[in-house]
This record gives structure tokens, C-alpha cells and sequence, in this order.
């Protein structure tokens, strides 16, 4: 129903993007501009426990083995063996400033600011440590973090070269000081005219002071300079990557792609081609034209790691995870005769695609011949394959690999998570206090801290390990995502706002964290605000868009009218009903435009859209269902629009949960059983389908069979409030009222707060003896209600 509350603590049934399918995850180095590529952040679960790991292993190699390993380009080999040094010694600058420096080049660069500062203040290494904290902080967007450290290296020497030349990337990209930020570029020419890659602040900074003749001149200038300068070929593919980009910037769309189509063909392999023509056909929804670039990409650089990889996640995001799994495997298996820590990548690599196909037993193979790959394994790979087994289930060799650890604070996470898995909360939380206490900055502890606190109904204690896992580390986690959810159930709209919104331009959300988003938005901000951020989320991520315009219509639907929440939808820009990736959206707009009573206008765009399509998509008929459902058409009419959705596409889940739905109310629930059934083999993580399944058990008088299911759902996804209530109306109807019967009630009874929710618990209350906080709690009813005007709120 729409207007039932923001739209990840319930499931939209009316809105289904198959995105995963599509185009979720975008090529992961999401540049800063086409000379600095932004370094890819991992942000795996396995990954993400081990990143910071504290390793208490020696794996024998001296600071003279990690100089010859960096030299040679074996950074990301080097981090675990520095962490080891550095327990020894952690003030030691060079050390410091070899961790820094690993950590910027394995793209993690978030994690070495705090290694390079230390560094910074031996003034030996004042530096080198500064420019690289200068990448790091450019990498990860922190500019203000980039202009001090070159700042601080100016101040020594004033011509020093790379800290000019950073220093005016991070002002141009910063768009701070653009007056500074051309003198420095001007200084970096003067003294050697040959780094061009001066030019790009300069026209950076000139584009944001809206002189774009002035920058376009620049633009040609560079590239008469490198032709005479017969430069190599990073530098030419840095110049027509910059031209696509600035015809992009221009709105010269066809010139940026006639631009992009040379530089791909030309400079197959180029960072900032590759990144940037992907990021233009992204936008174009060509995403079968980014694939091809990022194959082309991987095969002209077969051992780039980072092309291996992002080429495996878009293979497997849009369908084709067997040629995704080939792909890491063979670089898995091809790795036997290179060094073990090359060969531990390759398998954690392979282990992280099973791990996001949902395959964990695989996964926990392919980390085990990670750790196999180097005996005896280091602490951070050790960890992962305990993890990876927890997640396969295999609780018994988890905690044999658990007792193998040697940093306790690993052991008590793997405990904790096998306590978590096997629904022994209160025992989890323990492990998971006492590994936070070990192992203070990180998050993940926290983090799963929170969710057993919310799966014991403890929402408080859940909201304070959200908001410290966002201490620790913001980005890390969806702890923000979490923590808003949890504040939005309690209807604080504006706390939920400020958390969920925490540094989000340093951190940016993840997909949900977008989508929850552009509904608190639409729930408590002003017009000028909703339109900017679905204004970014057009450009910036396409997939995402029409998700966080149905949820923002949500948002603004309960907030002002359905008639406002119809309008965003109608005369939203760039949303086209036609297309595969937004018909769904045509489906909310017809239950708004139900709620509005404006179906004349609804049936004016169904009938458009309808005519300007040859072959109806399914959401197209899932749309006119919606319509004749408001209408309230004849039931042949309203069937026929499901069935031919269903003929178009048997799977199409929209289609089956709308059909069980409109069966159900109808009082057909064995053929609502049967619909709902089937859409949660399609989708199984969507609560949905388990509700609606309890409920046409429920009518089918099968109490038994939708107590289980609820509980299932239940321990999945403790905040399913609707499926909390049903588990207490079940319990009242059967007679079985237990201790857990309350935590159910009590558990709607805080997010509803409704007439209904307080009446459910008095009941509860009642059967249980507790007559006086029974009359309590139905005084609180009549209150809700007599202020209502006599309307339940329920």
C-alpha cells in the first residue's frame, strides 16, 4: 500500500529493477579527471573484515626485502609484511612512508593518510611522504588534504615540481582558490614545459570560471605539444581522453562519443580511456558497449589486477557470471608459478565473485587455496578463510580455523559470527563487545554488533553500534543505512536524515543507503533539495534513478499528497516509460495517481506510453494492472494485464507479487500461495513474498506452516514490522502467547504507533495476566484514536 513508510523496511511490490542484471556495480576506479584515476576501494564483507587487520605474524622479510619489492611494483604484496614491522617499530619514517605508499598503490588509500602524516614529520621524508599523501588525498577526494601536504613541501621548496602540479589538481578539482590553481599550473610549465599534465588543472580551473574558449584553446594547445614533442603514449591517450571529457562537459554529446570511439580503438588499455568512455556509455545505458571496452581493456593488459577484476564484476552483474568465474580462474590457477602473494590475490579474487553470486561454499574453497597459496599463511588471509567457512555454514571448521588464529580479536569476531549465524545473539554480542574492545577502529565489529541488537529487538543498543561503526570508519559499513532505517521506523525523520547523509560527499552511500535516501529527502526536505539529488543520481548513476524516484515519490507522498508524489513522477526528466530500466516506474505512478484521484491523467500517459511502444514490456502490463485496479475494472481485464505480463516474462516478479496480491484480496489464496511461492524462488531476499506467503497460509487456516515462515522471515530481516505484528495476531488467534509474543508486539508497537498496534499488545498483555499494564497500553489506543477523530490508525 502506498504510504506505508520509507521503502527498505518494507518491499515495494510494485517496483522491481532486475539491476544486478544490468549494470550495478560501475567500473571501480570512478576517476577524478583523466590524468588521476581515483583508486578503486574494496568494499567486499571478507575484504572489508580484513583491510585494517591486526597481523601478529612474521612472514621474515626485512625493510630491504619491502624496498625491492616496491621497486619491482609489488605494492599490494607488500602491505601485510610492513603492518608486521611496523608492530615493532611504528614511529620508524621509512616504514611509515613504504605503508603509505603500498596503501595508496592497492588503492586504499583512505588507510595511509594517517602512515604518511607520521612520516611527514621526519623531514627526510617530508617529501616523499607529502606527495603521496597528496595521491592519496586526491584519490579518495580529500583535496583539502592534498593542498596541505603540498603546501608543506612548498613552503621548503617553492619550485618543487609534482607538489605544484598537485596542488593545482586538488584546488581545480576542489574548485577553491582557481586563481591559485592556475598560477601553480603556470609555475609547473615554467619550470619544465614538457609536463603537460599541467594543462588539466588549467582547464579545469578555466571551465569552472566559465571561460571554456579560453580552456578549449588549451586543450589544443597540449595536444600540438605533444605531437611535437612525439610523446608516448600514456601522455596521447591523456590528451583525448581530456578532449571526450571536455565534449562531454561542453554538452557536445555526439562529439564525445565520435571522440570516445577513437580513443578506445586507439588506446585500448589507457586508465583514463578506459575509465572515462565507460563513464560516458554508462550514462548513454550502453552498458554492452562499456563490457566491450573493459574486454578489450583487460586484454591488451592481461595482468592488470584491477581490470581482471572489475571485468569479472560486470560480466557477473549482467548475467554472464560463467564466463566471469572462467575468467578469474584462470588467473587463479595461472598464478602457480608466480610469487604466493600474487597467488593469494588470484584466489581471493575468485572467492569474492563466488562470494557475490551467493555461491559461500565455493567461496570458502577458493580462500582456502588462498591460504594454501602460502604457508603459513599471513593473519589478514587466515581470517578471511575463516570467515569465508561461516559464511558457507561450515561452522565446525570455522572455529577449528578460528583456534588457529593468532590475533584474538580475529578469533572472537569468527565466534561471534558463528553465534550470530546460529541465532545465539545475546552469546554473539558478547564475542563482538569483547573483539571491539581488542580491536577498537573496526567498524565491523560494530557493525554486526548492531544488527544481533536488532535481531533481539535491543534498537537502541543496534542505533549506538551503527553510529560508532560511522565513527570509525564512515564508508566502511551501510551502518549509516542501517541506523536511518531503524530511526525512520520511529518516525524521526530528520535524525534518520542527518545520519543516513553523515559525510556522504567523502563517503558516498551505497546503492540502498541512495535509494532510502531520495526518500528521507522527499519526507523532509524542500523541492530545490529533492531535485538536486535526483538531478545526481540521474548523471551519476543511471541503474539507480528510477529506484530513488519511486522511493522519493514515496517519501514526498506521505509527506505533502499523493497528487505531489504523482507530479515528481509525471514531469520527472529523462524518465522514459518506454524503456526497459523505467517502465516499472509506470507502475507507482498508477497507484499514485489511484490515491490522487487523477485517473483520467493517469490513463492519458498509460495510453501514450502504450503507443509508443511496438512490443509492451511486461512492466508496461503490470502498469495497466495497477490502472484497471484503481478503476476497479472487471476482473477479466485486470487478470488479463497480469497474465500477459507473465506471458512476456514468466519470472517478472512485479507481475506475480501484484497478481498474488489482487488473488489474495479477493479471497483466492491457494492461487496467491502459488504466485507468492514463486516469486520468492526468484527472490529470496525480498520479504515480501515470505509476508504474503504467511498471510494466504493464514487464510488457508495453515497457522503452523506461516508461524514458521514469519520466523524465518523474522530472523532475517528483524525490522519486517508487518511480518512482527502477523507472528503476535497468530499467536493471539492460536492461544500460544509467550515472552517472544510481546517482543513481537511491543516491536510494532514502537514503529507503528498506532491505535491498532497499542489494542494488539493489550490483548497480549491481557492473555498474560498483566491486566494493569494491559489497560495501560488500551487507554494509549483510545487516545490515538479519539485524536484521530475516531480514524484507526492501524
Amino acid at each position: 500500500m502506498i504510504g506505508s513508510g520509507p521503502p527498505f523496511l518494507r518491499d515495494f511490490r510494485s517496483v522491481h529493477y532486475n539491476a544486478d542484471m544490468m549494470q550495478e556495480q560501475k567500473f571501480e576506479t570512478q576517476s577524478l579527471s583523466p590524468f588521476l584515476v581515483r583508486f578503486r576501494r574494496s568494499i567486499g564483507l571478507v575484504v572489508m573484515l580484513s583491510v585494517t587487520a591486526l597481523c601478529g605474524c612474521d612472514d621474515g622479510i626485512s625493510i630491504d626485502d619491502v624496498r625491492s619489492m616496491q621497486e619491482s611494483g609489488e605494492f599490494v604484496e607488500t602491505v601485510e609484511p610492513i603492518r608486521s614491522l611496523l608492530d615493532a617499530d611504528p614511529l620508524n619514517s621509512e616504514l611509515n612512508f613504504l605503508y603509505g605508499r603500498a596503501l595508496v598503490a592497492s588503492r586504499q588509500p583512505e588507510l595511509a593518510i594517517y602512515a604518511l602524516r607520521q612520516a611527514m614529520e621526519d623531514e627526510e621524508w617530508l617529501a616523499s611522504a607529502g606527495i603521496q599523501l597528496a595521491v592519496a588525498g586526491l584519490a579518495s577526494g580529500d583535496f583539502r588534504e592534498a593542498v596541505a601536504a603540498t603546501t608543506e613541501i612548498l613552503d621548503n621548496e617553492p619550485d618543487h615540481v609534482d607538489a605544484l602540479l598537485y596542488r593545482a589538481q586538488a584546488r581545480a578539482h576542489w574548485k577553491q582558490d582557481l586563481d591559485l590553481a592556475l598560477e601553480d599550473a603556470e609555475h609547473v610549465l615554467d619550470l619544465d614545459p614538457n609536463r603537460i599534465e599541467a594543462y588539466e588543472p588549467r582547464i579545469l580551473a578555466l571551465l569552472a570560471l566559465g571561460e571554456p574558449g579560453e580552456a578549449n584553446d588549451l586543450l589544443e594547445e597540449a595536444g600540438r605539444q605533444l605531437a611535437a614533442m612525439d610523446a608516448p603514449p600514456d601522455r596521447l591517450g591523456w590528451h583525448c581522453a581530456t578532449t571526450a571529457i571536455f565534449a562531454m562537459d561542453s554538452g557536445d554529446r555526439d562529439r564525445a562519443r565520435e571522440t570516445w570511439d577513437r580513443c578506445t580503438e586507439t588506446y585500448p588499455g589507457h586508465e583514463s580511456v578506459v575509465e572515462g568512455s565507460m563513464r560516458f556509455f554508462d550514462e548513454e545505458n550502453e552498458f554492452g558497449r562499456s563490457l566491450d571496452i573493459l574486454r578489450a581493456a583487460q586484454k591488451e593488459n592481461p595482468e592488470h589486477h584491477l581490470y581482471r577484476t572489475t571485468l569479472g564484476s560486470r560480466l557477473r552483474v549482467s548475467g554472464q557470471s560463467e564466463e566471469a568465474e572462467q575468467l578469474l580462474r584462470e588467473a587463479a590457477e595461472a598464478s602457480a608459478e608466480k610469487a604466493p602473494r600474487v597467488q593469494v590475490l588470484a584466489w581471493s579474487d575468485l572467492g569474492e565473485h563466488f562470494h557475490s553470486m551467493g555461491d559461500y561454499e565455493a567461496a570458502a574453497g577458493a580462500f582456502g587455496d588462498a591460504v594454501e597459496a602460502l604457508q603459513p599463511p599471513d593473519a589478514a588471509t587466515a581470517f578471511r578463510y575463516a570467515d569465508a567457512l561461516v559464511l558457507a555454514r561450515d561452522f565446525e571448521s570455522a572455529l577449528a580455523q578460528a583456534n588457529s588464529l593468532e590475533v584474538e580479536a580475529h578469533q572472537r569476531l569468527i565466534r561471534a559470527r558463528v553465534d550470530q549465524e546460529e541465532g545465539r545473539y545475546e552469546s554473539a554480542l558478547e564475542h563482538f563487545g569483547a573483539a571491539a574492545a581488542l580491536w577498537p577502529n573496526n567498524p565491523w565489529a560494530r557493525y554486526y554488533a548492531g544488527i544481533c541488537a536488532e535481531s533481539l529487538g535491543l534498537w537502541d543498543r543496534a542505533l549506538e553500534e551503527y553510529r560508532y561503526s560511522v565513527r570509525i570508519d564512515t564508508g566502511a559499513t551501510d551502518s549509516r543505512t542501517r541506523g536511518a532505517q531503524l530511526l525512520s521506523l520511529q518516525q524521526d525523520w530528520n535524525g534518520a536524515y542527518r545520519l543516513l547523509f553523515f559525510r556522504a560527499e567523502d563517503a558516498p552511500l551505497e546503492r540502498e543507503g541512495k535509494i532510502l535516501g531520495a526518500y528521507l529527502v522527499g519526507r523532509v526536505s524542500n523541492a530545490a533539495q529533492l531535485k538536486d539529488l535526483l538531478e545526481k543520481h540521474r548523471f551519476s548513476d543511471p541503474i539507480t534513478y528510477p529506484l530513488a524516484l519511486a522511493s522519493a515519490s514515496e517519501g514526498l507522498g506521505e509527506a505533502k499528497s499523493p497528487a505531489a508524489a504523482f507530479n515528481l513522477l509525471r514531469s520527472a526528466p529523462g524518465l522514459d516509460f518506454s524503456t526497459e530500466a523505467h517502465a516499472p516506474v509506470l507502475g507507482v505512478l498508477m497507484r499514485w495517481a489511484q490515491a490522487a484521484g487523477m485517473e483520467d491523467e493517469a490513463e492519458a500517459i498509460l495510453k501514450d506510453t502504450f503507443a509508443r511502444v511496438t512490443e509492451p514490456l511486461p512492466g508496461h502490463y503490470v502498469a495497466r494492472a495497477n490502472y484497471l485496479v484503481g478503476r476497479s475494472a472487471p476482473e477479466t481485464e485486470i487478470e488479463g494485464a497480469y497474465l500477459e505480463s507473465l506471458k512476456l516474462n514468466p519470472d517478472y516478479t512485479p507481475a506475480l507479487e501484484g497478481y498474488a496480491v489482487w488473488q489474495l484480496e479477493r479471497g483466492e489464496a491457494e492461487s496467491a500461495l502459488e504466485l507468492f511461492e514463486r516469486s520468492a524462488e526468484l527472490s529470496p531476499d525480498k520479504p515480501g513474498p515470505s509476508l504474503g506467503i504467511a498471510q494466504a497460509l493464514r487464510r488457508l487456516g495453515q497457522q503452523d506452516k506461516a508461524k514458521s515462515r514469519l520466523e524465518a522471515l523474522l530472523a532475517k530481516n528483524p525490522l519486517a514490522i508487518e511480518a512482527a505484528a502477523l507472528r503476535a495476531d497468530l499467536d493471539l488467534e492460536t492461544g500460544t502467547v509467550t515472552e517472544q509474543t510481546k517482543v513481537w508486539a511491543r516491536r510494532s508497537v514502537r514503529a507503528e504507533r498506532s491505535s491498532a498496534s497499542y489494542e494488539r499488545l493489550a490483548r497480549i498483555l491481557s492473555a498474560e495476566g498483566e491486566e494493569d499494564q494491559a489497560a495501560a497500553a488500551q487507554a494509549r489506543a483510545d487516545q490515538i484514536r479519539l485524536n484521530q477523530g475516531g480514524i484507526d490508525a492501524g
